[in-house]
């Protein structure tokens, strides 16, 4: 996101929640990498401008 020019989508896709963790594999590693992501959401949100959309789906 920090190199990102104006008008410019950012995808991104934490497969591991999904493929590592997720359908029931392993609820720790899931709520693992939960906390982890919660832990560093503010630096997240410190790149995101006020004219910027930031959509967070799980």
């Amino acid at each position: 996101m920090k190199e990102a020019g104006d008008k410019t989508i950012v995808f991104t896709n934490f497969v591991d929640f999904d493929s590592s963790w997720g359908h029931r594999r392993d609820i720790a590693g899931y709520a693992a990498g939960l906390e982890l992501f919660d832990r560093r959401l503010p630096e997240l949100m410190e790149l995101v401008g006020e004219d910027d959309i930031l959509i967070l789906d799980r």
